[in-house]
C-alpha cells in the first residue's frame, strides 16, 4: 500500500472513530465499520478473529519431594540449568516439605522445547535439583539425574517485556513503543508478593499513566503495599492526579479488585523537569536512532527507572498462586477527553479504573492487540515510528519482518512464525 493511501485511511479512521466517540450513543456506533477502518490501517491486512495474541504456553507439573531431609523448605522451577546463574530464570516457586506433593503451573514461550529443571531448596544450604521434560505432568527426586549442590548460584526471575500503543481506539504507527515496561514477580512468602517494574521507554507525546491489576485478589485482601526503593516512579509530579488516585500504592478497582498504582505520567517519571512554561516535556524517550557516531541522543535518552512493589496480603491469600502471566499491567491514556485503558489482549475488555465502553462491551473488538507481552527480559522494541511488522499485499516489512519469522505472518496465522520476537532487523530496533 502506498504511503499516501496509508495516510488517507488513517485520517479517515481517525475522523470516523472520533465522531463515534463524541456521539457517545450506542445506536450511532457501527461496530462493523469500526473494525473495517481499523483493519485497513493496521500493518497486517488480514487478521484472524480467534487470534489469542499470546507467545506463551502454560504447563503444569506435580512435584513430590521424596527426599528424606527435614531441611527441605522450597520448590523452584527453572527454565534452564540453575548452576548457570543469572543466565537462568526462576519460573515458579512454592513452599514444600519432605514427603509433600505440590502442583505448580509455569509459563514458557511457545518456542521452548526440551528440558527445564526443578530444585528442592533447604534451610541450611544444600539444594537437590533435577531436569525434567517440558510438559511432563509429574516428577520426583529419587532418580538418577538428581544432583546435590552445597551452593546454588543466584539466578534471575522470569521477566516479560510489555509493549503498548497509547492511541486506542484510533490507529497510529503501531510501533508498540509508546510505553515499554519490563516486569518480574517474586513471592518470598505466602502472604508476600513482590512485583518489580522497569519503565524502559515512553515513545509517545502525551501523558500516560500505568497500573497493575491483581486478578483474583480483592482490595480487601491487601494489608498494605510499600516500594522497596522508597519513592514512587512519579514523585513530585507537578499537577493534579487525574488518571489514577495517588493517595496510596494500592487502589480499589471498579469491581473490587486490588490495583497497584505505578505512575500518573511516564514522561515525568523518566525526566522530572519542565520547560520554560512549566509544562512536562512530552518527547519520545528511549526510542530514537543513535547519533551518526553511534552515541545515544542525549536529548531523548533517559536512564530507565525501576521500582519494586512489596505487597503484603492478609491471611488466606496465596501469593504463590499468582503467576507473572496472570498479572494485568495496563496503561491509562486520554483520547477526546475520555480516559481509555489499554490492556494486553487477554484482559482487553477489562474496565478496571475507568468505564469507557458502551453497553456493548465488545464494541471495540477489532481482533487486534493494542498491547503485547514478549517473553524476553531484553526484547528490543522498534525504533520510533517504525512498525513492529507489516504484512500487506503480500509484502513484509518492519522491525520484525523476516520471512517465515515475521510479526506479520504471525498476525495472519498465530500457528506460524511465533518465534518472530527472536528475529529483529538490527537497524530498526532500539538498543543493542
Amino acid at each position: 500500500m502506498k504511503q499516501s493511501s496509508k495516510l488517507l485511511y488513517a485520517a479517515l479512521a481517525y475522523v470516523v472513530v472520533t465522531w463515534f466517540m463524541s456521539c457517545g450513543k450506542d445506536d450511532l456506533f457501527n461496530k462493523e465499520l469500526y473494525r473495517y477502518l481499523i483493519n485497513i490501517t493496521y500493518p497486517i491486512d488480514t487478521l484472524e478473529s480467534d487470534h489469542p495474541w499470546t507467545l506463551l504456553r502454560r504447563h503444569w507439573v506435580s512435584v513430590t519431594a521424596d527426599i528424606n531431609y527435614d531441611g527441605i523448605r522450597e520448590l523452584r522451577l527453572y527454565d534452564d540449568d540453575p548452576t548457570l546463574g543469572d543466565a537462568t530464570q526462576v519460573l515458579a516457586e512454592s513452599d514444600i516439605r519432605s514427603g509433600q506433593t505440590v502442583t505448580l503451573s509455569y509459563d514458557l514461550p511457545q518456542t521452548s522445547h526440551g528440558t527445564v529443571y526443578a530444585a528442592l531448596v533447604t534451610s541450611d544450604g544444600p539444594t537437590y535439583y533435577t531436569p525434567f521434560t517440558i510438559g511432563q505432568d509429574s516428577l520426583n527426586f529419587t532418580n538418577r539425574q538428581t544432583r546435590l549442590l552445597n551452593y546454588m548460584p543466584s539466578t534471575a526471575r522470569q521477566t516479560f517485556t510489555y509493549l503498548y500503543e497509547s492511541c486506542f481506539p484510533t490507529p497510529e504507527d503501531f510501533d508498540y513503543n509508546d510505553i515499554v515496561l519490563r516486569i518480574s514477580r517474586y513471592a518470598p512468602r505466602n502472604n508476600n508478593l513482590q512485583i518489580t517494574v522497569t519503565l524502559s521507554a515512553a515513545g509517545c507525546k502525551k501523558q500516560v499513566a500505568a497500573a497493575i491489576r491483581l486478578p483474583g485478589v480483592s482490595y480487601e485482601q491487601v494489608n498494605f503495599v510499600n516500594i522497596l526503593e522508597g519513592e514512587a516512579f512519579d514523585k513530585g509530579f507537578p499537577y493534579a492526579y487525574t488518571k489514577i488516585d495517588a493517595d496510596d500504592n494500592v487502589v480499589k478497582g471498579r469491581h473490587g479488585e486490588a490495583v497497584i498504582r505505578l505512575f500518573e505520567d511516564a514522561h515525568w517519571s523518566l525526566n522530572k523537569t519542565v520547560d520554560e512554561l512549566g509544562s512536562v516535556i512530552y518527547e519520545p524517550y528511549n526510542t530514537g536512532k543513535p547519533n551518526p557516531d553511534g552515541t545515544p541522543d542525549s536529548t531523548t535518552t533517559m536512564p530507565v527507572l525501576t521500582r519494586t512493589f512489596n505487597i503484603f496480603l492478609k491471611d488466606g491469600a496465596n501469593a504463590d498462586s499468582l503467576r507473572l502471566a496472570d498479572l494485568d499491567p495496563f496503561i491509562i491514556e486520554s483520547n477526546q477527553t475520555i480516559h481509555f485503558e489499554v490492556h494486553t489482549y487477554k484482559y482487553k475488555f477489562e474496565e478496571t479504573i475507568w468505564e469507557y465502553m458502551s453497553n456493548d462491551k465488545q464494541g471495540y473488538d477489532d481482533y487486534l492487540a493494542w498491547a503485547l507481552v514478549i517473553p524476553d527480559p531484553k526484547f528490543r522494541y522498534p525504533l520510533e515510528e517504525m512498525p513492529i511488522g507489516t504484512h500487506r499485499n503480500g509484502e513484509l516489512y518492519g522491525a520484525y519482518g523476516m520471512l517465515h519469522h515475521s510479526f506479520g505472518e504471525w498476525g495472519r496465522n498465530y500457528r506460524t512464525s511465533y518465534d518472530w520476537w527472536m528475529h529483529p532487523n538490527e537497524v530498526l530496533v532500539y538498543g543493542d
